[in-house]
């Protein structure tokens, strides 16, 4: 309805930890990320996130897996990783201080904890 740019804006929130909200770098960062990712990929990323088939079979302990969530994502929150800790062959790390866009918020913090995974750290 040509108001991509609003609706993301109010979404900010949702995103975002409330620290990084303040973090004016980060926040002009995310404002040229929004640009160029336009409403047209926004809306074509949302059809396939609805219609993606579920693969969470096979996260069956066959092969390492690293889950990394935040414990502030208001989109994946805390009880919604529940499954990595039921999942045989899991490792879940948890990050404090970021939302949903983990790598955006803490990047040092979340190449530690893949470091430490391959083993190189």
């Amino acid at each position: 309805q040509g108001r991509y740019f609003e609706m993301v804006q109010a979404q900010a929130g949702n995103a975002f930890h409330p620290d990084s909200l303040r973090d004016e770098a980060l926040m002009r960062e995310r404002e040229a990320m929004v640009r160029a990712y336009g409403p047209e990929t926004y809306a074509a990323h949302l059809r396939a996130a609805m219609t993606r088939p579920d693969y969470s079979h096979r996260i069956d302990g066959q092969r390492p897996t690293l889950a990394v969530s935040s414990l502030q994502d208001a989109v994946f929150p805390p009880a919604a990783m529940a499954w990595a800790e039921q999942r045989p062959g899991v490792r879940h790390e948890r990050i404090d201080g970021a939302g949903h866009l983990l790598p955006m918020e803490q990047p040092q913090a979340l190449a530690q904890v893949l470091a430490r995974w391959v083993g190189v750290a």
